[in-house]
């Protein structure tokens, strides 16, 4: 009787594991069910403002314009984890940064970033690099310093086409802030949408300069 008890008392115990395995799969299934509809909900999250921002270089409206309505979507990504506070730079033909839109920034940073030279400070690093630079904090790489500043780190991404230099997307993050794959995946994909962005714009405007000198060298003549 003995034995048939501890028997019984064995299949019990390995009915009581076999439920607690179960359970524990059913756990990761449904942990992994969930990141599957988080990651499909964030990726038609990022898919909707790449269509808007595509939408946006269609509009018959200034570069600035479209670059100001470009960071005001990025910004409204719910999980991108930037603040409302960044810029755009473009690349003058010297390499040079000038400063063409910007939300939420210092009064400061109006002036001392203005024009960035290549290599200076984490944007012009980007620049001369063409590589995105991250930093969770403000570090060595952080050059613009002033009174005030608050503690903040920085997404800085290059906007090229086909290896050409055509600006800079810098973004603010709130110190600390942990770098993720996902978050830079997005910014690629966004750059490269400003980059066609900004190349159409800069067509449009040379042929209308074109033509716009055309008639009046016509007008000219009679």
């Amino acid at each position: 009787r003995d034995s048939l008890n501890r028997g019984l008392a064995a299949k019990d115990v390995d009915k009581d594991k076999d439920k607690l395995a179960l359970a524990k799969e059913v756990n990761e299934l449904e942990e992994e069910l969930s990141e599957l509809k988080a990651w499909t909900k964030r990726a038609n999250q990022a898919r909707v403002v790449s269509c808007a921002l595509m939408q946006t270089s269609l509009e018959s409206i200034s570069l600035t314009e479209q670059l100001g309505k470009a960071l005001d979507l990025i910004f409204s990504v719910p999980w991108l984890s930037v603040q409302s506070r960044g810029l755009v730079f473009l690349a003058e033909a010297d390499g040079t940064l000038k400063m063409a839109v910007q939300r939420g920034v210092s009064e400061h940073l109006l002036v001392t970033c203005e024009t960035i030279p290549l290599g200076y400070c984490l944007c012009g690093r980007a620049a001369e690099s063409k590589k995105p630079v991250f930093a969770g904090s403000i570090d060595d790489c952080h050059e613009v310093r002033y009174e005030g500043i608050q503690p903040h780190g920085h997404y800085c991404y290059p906007i090229l086409l086909e290896g050409q230099l055509l600006g800079v997307l810098t973004l603010y993050l709130e110190e600390n802030h942990i770098y993720d794959q996902e978050e830079e995946d997005f910014l690629h994909a966004v750059s490269n949408i400003l980059a066609g962005l900004i190349k159409r714009k800069k067509i449009e405007d040379a042929l209308l300069q074109a033509k716009e000198e055309a008639e009046s060298a016509s007008m000219a003549k009679t």
